[in-house]
């Protein structure tokens, strides 16, 4: 009976204007002592699944090499036929939620998963993207500091090196490479240990060859917890949380040679701490959840924007959300994440083939 509540009373807290939204308690769940930096890994559960009404596409996601150590809010990026998995969440021996540094490589060619130079920061809920040939890392939380850093890591010299700073240090943002330039999108302050931190809509841009960051239009959706993805010239921003809102549907596209927003059609499932990539010449989303009302989703789709609309993909094998997804040729991976809601960890990696 008390499990009922809590997914009921959570929405109405949200929606009334005279109340507080709910407490780090009820959304993740605090541990010992009530700190709400000490929480308790979710266990997941059927009852904390949610499926979309339409029902998914025929196919099976493909087990790929395992993270080494199960990690939630970790980023990828893709430079050749290897994926760079960086940062995420760990535990203090305390129990307290740290940041980690590591790097992991997934070489898709052998299945092999190796270990990379440490980010020189660690980080979790960074934005990180591909410019081709190196990764980039930018802003992030640090052990609950929003960061400014903009890191570059390159493959072939093994080696960071800090590029910049942001112009606004944020976290739980978007990051993508569009002829050139970094593109940053969104994000908040620390959402631990207030998850209802207002979130940005602020999208800048940096152009490595000068140095200098521009300003760019406001998104028309602010939000943290986002998903980004990059499809003929054009930035797509998908989902993401805001106060009282922990499953944003919302799906908008901006364009650089307009310096224009579009909005385009929802996500068929709203949902905050999901992940994309582009692929096949689509837009792919895939799972994430509402850590207020408790739930997460296998659900995965693909959107090609010459049709306009979605279409349901086959199903995750393992629900999830603070997870991240990287795409290498036609087949997208799905990495790491929590597979319920609230704080958890996996080293699930899955993959598809996308048509």
């Amino acid at each position: 009976m008390i499990a009922v509540l809590v997914v009921v009373l959570i929405p109405v807290l949200a929606l009334t204007t005279d109340l507080p939204g709910p407490s780090i308690d009820d959304v993740l769940g605090s541990g010992s002592g009530g700190d709400p930096l000490n929480l308790d890994p979710c266990t997941p559960s059927a009852d904390k699944l949610r499926f979309p009404e339409s029902g998914a596409a025929s196919g099976r996601w493909r087990r790929a090499a395992r993270l080494p150590i199960a990690r939630d809010e970790l980023r990828a990026a893709t430079v050749g036929h290897r994926i760079f998995m960086l940062g995420g969440h760990g535990r203090r021996p305390d129990g307290r939620l740290r940041s980690v540094s590591a790097l992991w490589v997934l070489d898709t060619r052998t299945g092999k998963v190796t270990r990379g130079p440490n980010v020189p920061v660690p980080l979790d809920h960074a934005a990180v993207a591909s410019d081709g040939t190196n990764v980039w890392a930018a802003g992030g939380f640090s052990n609950f500091t929003a960061r400014g850093d903009v890191l570059r890591y390159s493959p072939r010299e093994r080696r960071w090196t800090t590029v910049t700073q942001l112009r606004l240090p944020r976290g739980a943002g978007g990051a993508e490479f569009i002829d050139g330039r970094l593109y940053v999108v969104g994000g908040s302050p620390p959402t631990l240990p207030d998850p209802n931190q207002k979130p940005y809509a602020s999208l800048d841009s940096f152009d490595p060859r000068t140095g200098r960051w521009t300003p760019g239009p406001d998104m028309p959706t602010a939000r943290h917890h986002l998903a980004t993805a990059v499809l003929d010239g054009k930035l797509y921003v998908l989902g993401g949380r805001r106060p009282g809102e922990f499953s944003l549907a919302a799906f908008e596209r901006y364009d650089p040679k307009t310096d224009e927003w579009t909005k385009l059609p929802p996500l068929p499932l709203g949902a905050g701490g999901i992940a994309a990539a582009t692929v096949a010449g689509q837009i792919v989303a895939l799972g994430g959840g509402d850590d207020g009302e408790q739930w997460v989703t296998p659900a995965s789709w693909a959107f090609d924007p010459g049709v306009g609309r979605w279409r349901r993909l086959p199903d995750l094998s393992v629900a999830r959300h603070g997870h991240t997804a990287a795409a290498v040729g036609a087949r997208v991976y799905a990495i790491g994440g929590s597979p319920c809601p609230g704080f958890g960890r996996t080293a699930s990696i899955e993959s598809l083939t996308v048509h």
